[in-house]
């Protein structure tokens, strides 16, 4: 299965097994980590107290550069004094990045052990891809760096109607993804009739949005082939209706998938 495009944003990425990589609803491995830390899901709460805390702090010592208003003495003391209980209740290393996983490594794990651990290591290349897009390294730079027309390049500055395909799907993959795990995490492994139908019927709404996203790229990327072969490259506003027309039907198709989560 191909994992990512390298300089590609049309690649068909599911494959052959298609949607069937957004792994199924109940894995051994959660089953386990469920049983095992009963806790958890209170010390992941519990954990937005240290970031909170560790976010104020940084802003108050560049408050004044920044000609804000610092946080008052008293605010600072409670949102200090939280995360001084919280470290007393857990630990000091619950101070860290994912503290609140420690019970399951038995220390503090990065960001790529959590993604193991949850048989999500597929997906790191379109991790990686994401965080090329947000954070301003050459690899991004070089991602937005298009051909058009006359063979010339340019740097997307702007909107564009293309590259929506795999952005688009793995969005509802996660959304499944976090569904799943949903139902299941209160089935004590077993899922009834009905979930397990139900669960089977957003999957052929999520292979159905990715035919139209797929679908929605071919024919944008097409219309944009035949309209710089009669321009030179200049862009029309008939290829960004097509392409809208296409985004629409996707999205479409992704509302009936939210509606369907939320019955």
């Amino acid at each position: 299965m191909q994992c990512y495009p390298a300089d590609s944003h049309s690649v068909h990425w599911l494959g052959a097994e298609r949607c069937t990589n957004s792994q199924s609803p109940q894995s051994s491995s959660r089953t386990s980590v469920d049983s095992n830390h009963a806790d958890l899901a209170r010390r992941f709460l519990d954990h937005q107290h240290i970031g909170q805390t560790a976010d104020a702090e940084i802003f108050q010592s560049n408050a004044g550069r920044l000609g804000m208003d610092p946080f008052t003495d008293a605010e600072m003391s409670q949102w200090r004094s939280e995360r001084e209980r919280l470290l007393q209740q857990y630990s000091t290393d619950f101070k860290r990045d994912y503290g609140w996983a420690i019970p399951l490594f038995g220390r503090s794990p990065n960001f790529r052990e959590l993604e193991e651990l949850a048989s999500l290591k597929h997906l790191r290349g379109y991790y990686r891809w994401a965080s090329h897009e947000v954070h301003s390294g050459s690899r991004g730079l070089d991602l937005n760096i298009f051909e058009r027309g006359d063979g010339a390049h340019y740097r997307l500055t702007g909107r564009t109607d293309e590259g929506f395909a795999e952005p688009g799907t793995m969005a509802l993959v996660s959304l499944n993804q976090t569904l799943n795990s949903l139902i299941g995490s209160g089935s004590d492994g077993d899922f009834s009739p009905r979930d397990l139908l139900g669960c089977m019927a957003i999957q052929v709404l999520l292979n159905e949005c990715d035919d139209a996203f797929v679908a929605g790229d071919a024919v944008v990327t097409e219309a944009h082939e035949r309209h710089a072969m009669r321009t030179g490259g200049r862009c029309s506003n008939r290829v960004i209706l097509l392409a809208d027309g296409f985004r629409s039907r996707a999205e479409s198709i992704a509302g009936r998938i939210s509606r369907a989560a939320r019955r």
